[in-house]
């Protein structure tokens, strides 16, 4: 089972890494721009960082965000509302570049990318934290 997965993982892997570049080539060749660079890669790591960045405001007893809304948790509130505004100004931004269609594409794409990247430096941070804890 464990093959599978890790053959699965790398296959999704070859798959995006193709639909980027196509993507990529396809956008340079009509609309002279391309939508993946390190940039657009970049400012996607602030909305990300913006909804990971809930989690600290969740309370023990607080399971969800829906219930986090519901209680009226302003934080959670502001930082979702922060990081949609951020997505979707996103999309204007390579909507006004390419069309809406690769603007959508890109962003999903992007925004996955580095939500995991952002996921990987907090926990590599939170295993920081706890080793200089242990050691103290």
């Amino acid at each position: 089972m464990l093959v599978l997965m890790i053959i699965g993982v790398i296959l999704v892997l070859v798959v995006m890494t193709y639909a980027v570049i196509t993507a990529n080539k396809y956008s340079l060749k009509k609309y002279q721009y391309k939508p993946f660079n390190i940039k657009t890669c970049l400012f996607m790591l602030i909305p990300s960082f913006t909804f990971l960045s809930q989690f600290m405001f969740l309370q023990n007893n607080t399971a969800t965000f829906l219930l986090a809304f519901e209680q009226g948790n302003l934080n959670i509130i502001l930082l979702t509302t922060t990081s949609l505004l951020l997505v979707l100004g996103f999309v204007y931004y390579l909507t006004k570049k390419t069309n809406i269609w690769i603007a959508i594409f890109t962003t999903i794409v992007q925004f996955a990318i580095a939500f995991l990247i952002a996921v990987i430096i907090i926990l590599r941070l939170m295993g920081r934290n706890k080793k200089q804890i242990i050691l103290k």
